[in-house]
């Protein structure tokens, strides 16, 4: 399915601005198949405890305030307009606006704002030529140098691969590491050769006490959440996330 998409700003009375994608209109056509993500792989009740935390966030529904709302660029069916980020300058009142043409597609929009997101322009030939080679989600930062010189900087990938740490070896997953859910801990290698530790924080927030002989399914349950992260981890810095 093919979205419209419109990027827009909402703006609050502190003339800060943050960026959305509002689905406009859809045609016919069934979706690509999602990507199998590691954490869809979580045990049942972790994924019940990160229900949970999504249960407990607030929103803010600002769709229906149109006079809040600031047009930056409209899609069409065939070009859509996705993953923008943006970056407040030091006035308070001047932003600027990166995002890439198509989900994870090449980068190349900019825009610029000097009353705080009221009114844009594009500035997109403010950027290199190769800059539009690039593509998955610019994400763009206000960076100071040691001598006091502020910069922005836009970081981008383009079919990223870690040539360095090409993929995914046993070794990886070694190395002190712990995990922790509502009440258990669990510690893995804290010390060398101290193999696994699990703590109760609820009755020994101290952790002078391992209870993993009483408790082994706490340990494996935590045990399989912790690998489920580090092979999340692992995926990303091989470069497997981006492609």
């Amino acid at each position: 399915m093919k979205t419209r998409s419109t990027l827009r700003s909402f703006l609050s009375a502190s003339l800060f601005t943050s960026i959305a994608l509002v689905p406009i209109a859809a045609q016919d056509g069934a979706p690509p198949a999602a990507k199998r993500r590691p954490w869809m792989d979580a045990p049942a009740e972790q994924k019940a405890h990160w229900e949970q935390q999504k249960a407990a966030m607030k929103i803010l529904d600002l769709s229906q305030e149109t006079h809040r709302q600031v047009f930056i660029a409209r899609g069409t069916p065939e070009d859509y307009h996705a993953h923008p980020t943006t970056a407040m300058l030091a006035d308070n009142r001047t932003i600027i606006a990166v995002w890439n043409l198509g989900h994870g597609g090449h980068a190349g929009p900019m825009a610029r704002s000097g009353d705080g997101g009221l009114t844009w322009r594009r500035v997109d030939d403010a950027l290199p030529p190769n800059y539009s080679n690039f593509k998955n989600c610019p994400s763009l930062y206000r960076i100071t140098d040691p001598q006091g010189k502020e910069r922005l900087w836009i970081f981008a990938a383009r079919d990223f691969q870690n040539y360095q740490h090409r993929e995914i070896l046993p070794q990886d997953f070694a190395g002190p590491r712990a995990v922790v859910d509502n009440r258990y801990k669990l510690v893995v290698d804290g010390t060398t050769g101290s193999g696994r530790e699990l703590f109760d924080l609820r009755t020994d927030p101290a952790e002078k006490t391992n209870v993993i002989a009483t408790h082994p399914a706490e340990a494996e349950k935590l045990a399989a959440i912790l690998q489920t992260w580090q092979r999340s981890v692992l995926e990303s810095l091989t470069g497997a996330d981006y492609r």
